[in-house]
């Protein structure tokens, strides 16, 4: 890679170099395009200006990126270890202040995965696969995920009810589906347009076309159940026609339990 740098004097020029760059006078050469010069009474004059060439690593991208990325959120106090496996670049970051940048719905961090994937890409012209991992952030997500995972298909199991998850970046729901992917009976699958995209986890077990029985509230539901559960027990005792009283004939011998009167009693 090359560079153009200026300063005042020469050496000016390459402490320039340096600082922007990261790296020290040994680990990049140098072209001297113009030498200063101080001109008539300082008018006119010219810096030196240099062509630095240079290798960076990915290693050391990595570093420089995320360290100006911290430095703007005023974030210091950190470690970052990066690990190269043919195109998969593991990047571990801990530091107390760091987990700023940490949130449950892990949206923070894969931006941050992507930007970096796109910088040293461009930059080195190749194929880099960036992992970033914050505080051990990665391993604690996918032990609450594959947690939750497991009690989900346990209620799908016995309810055969299906259970649609909230929106999960494409990490989290890798995690579900690989926890779930032998789970006798269990099937899982994606719904949904990024970022909104869901994980719904479903039963497919021998019996999974009987649909399940339909909960109908109780205030739907025909019927009075505490008058013996029959059809019609709440019908509108409005409409019903009251029985026509019938009189009957009592025998003279029968004396009956209340006294009787007659209207020529009471004069």
């Amino acid at each position: 890679m090359e560079n153009i740098y200026t300063g005042k004097t020469l050496e000016a020029a390459l402490e320039n170099a340096e600082k922007e760059l990261g790296i020290n006078k040994e680990e990049f050469t140098y072209e001297i395009l113009e030498y200063p010069s101080k001109g008539f009474l300082g008018i006119g004059s010219k810096p030196a200006k240099v062509r630095i060439s240079y290798e960076v690593s990915p290693e050391k991208m990595i570093e420089n990126y995320i360290n100006g990325l911290f430095a703007l959120c005023g974030i210091s106090g950190h470690t970052i270890n990066t690990s190269i496996d043919g195109e998969y670049v593991n990047v571990q970051v801990d530091g107390e202040e760091a987990s700023l940048f940490v949130t449950k719905q892990f949206d923070t961090v894969e931006a941050m995965q992507m930007l970096i994937s796109l910088s040293i890409n461009k930059e080195l012209d190749k194929h880099y696969k960036v992992s970033l991992n914050i505080n051990d952030y990665k391993e604690k997500t996918k032990t609450r995920l594959e947690a939750l995972a497991m009690k989900i298909a346990d209620q799908v199991q016995k309810s055969h009810r299906k259970v649609t998850l909230n929106a999960m970046s494409s990490y989290q729901r890798r995690i579900i589906h690989s926890k779930l992917q032998d789970v006798e009976n269990i099937t899982t699958f994606s719904v949904g347009e990024e970022p909104n995209r869901k994980v719904v986890i479903a039963y497919n077990g021998p019996d999974a076309e009987r649909k399940p029985r339909k909960f109908t509230p109780p205030s739907e539901r025909k019927g009075d159940l505490k008058k013996g559960g029959k059809k019609g027990g709440n019908k509108n005792r409005g409409d019903r026609k009251p029985k026509e009283f019938v009189p009957q004939e009592m025998s003279p011998d029968v004396k009956p339990f209340f006294p009787i009167y007659k209207p020529e009693d009471q004069q």
